[in-house]
């Protein structure tokens, strides 16, 4: 008997749980599986789609804001239409199917344009803060409309980049030329440093403010020191063929390696943590080395 009395106690708890999650839900109490809980309004069936308080089938109504409206249609805010006869711009229903908005109002881009909110008669145009302009005859500049197509913008001013070129918001003579602070060079023959201009050439190198020639100098930590091709250590320049750099000093011999601002050679000593030990090619267990 005791197998039976099991079976059925499985039982209980199993159509008690179904019937829990169908009393639990938040609109007071009901059995979810035959009703549908609308904004606190209990309706007969269950899975319903809801519009407020009401229940609606989405085939034939549309709920727009909260409002149910009759048919299948699109919303513009709470109002229903048709949008093969009307244009939605912003909540705003206006009369025509496919216009273009500008705002909330509604207009036709085959005949007009729209800049900053404002309707223009004319289509196609660009714009230029609140105007239009054809784009073909004239150039906009952070809202101010200059004579002539493709030129380019120093500031609010335009200029013709074949014969002049714009720096810092300035426009100078010359086409092509690079900027370094709010003058003008050319780069072939001058080095811009930081915003300094050196007259030295196109090949020289930068150290911060001052400018150097790489084949015959170093910059190490911002100071120009003597040599080519050298390394940098601790403000010093090294020949790292020769020497290594450990923590800021120079040791002799490249093939050294760091322990630290120690340099070893690994053939006879082990560093451990940052200590030396004697003996090389040994391995680390803590601060002591093993054999």
């Amino acid at each position: 008997m005791k197998p039976i009395f099991a079976n059925l106690l499985i039982s209980f708890v199993f159509w008690a749980t179904i019937m829990v999650k169908c009393l639990s839900a938040s609109c007071g109490t009901y059995d979810s599986c035959y009703k549908t809980c609308c904004d606190g309004v209990l309706h007969s069936g269950a899975d319903k789609t809801c519009c407020g308080n009401k229940t609606y089938d989405p085939y034939y109504s549309t709920c727009c804001n909260g409002v149910l409206h009759p048919g299948k249609k699109s919303c513009c805010g709470a109002q229903a239409y048709d949008s093969f006869y009307k244009t939605c711009c912003e909540g705003v229903l206006h009369s025509g199917s496919g216009k273009s908005c500008c705002g909330s109002k509604a207009y036709d881009d085959f005949y007009e344009s729209c800049c900053d909110g404002e309707i223009h008669s004319g289509s196609g145009l660009s714009c230029c803060g609140s105007q239009t302009y054809d784009s073909f005859y004239k150039t906009c500049c952070n809202g101010v409309l200059h004579s002539g197509s493709g030129m380019s913008c120093c500031g609010t001013q335009a200029y013709d980049e074949f014969y002049d070129s714009c720096c810092a918001g300035v426009i100078h003579s010359g086409s092509g030329l690079s900027c370094c602070g709010n003058q003008t060079y050319d780069s072939y023959y001058d080095t811009c440093c930081e915003g300094v201009l050196h007259k030295m050439g196109y090949y020289k190198s930068c150290c911060g403010t001052e400018a150097y020639d790489s084949f015959f100098d170093t910059c190490c930590d911002g100071v120009i020191q003597s040599g080519y091709g050298r390394s940098c250590c601790g403000g010093k320049t090294y020949d790292s063929i020769f020497y290594t750099c450990c923590g800021g000093e120079i040791f002799k011999g490249w093939d050294k390696f760091c322990c630290g601002s120690e340099a070893y050679d690994k053939y006879h000593n082990t560093c451990c943590n940052g200590e030396l030990i004697s003996g090389g090619w040994r391995s680390c267990c803590g601060m002591r080395s093993e054999d």
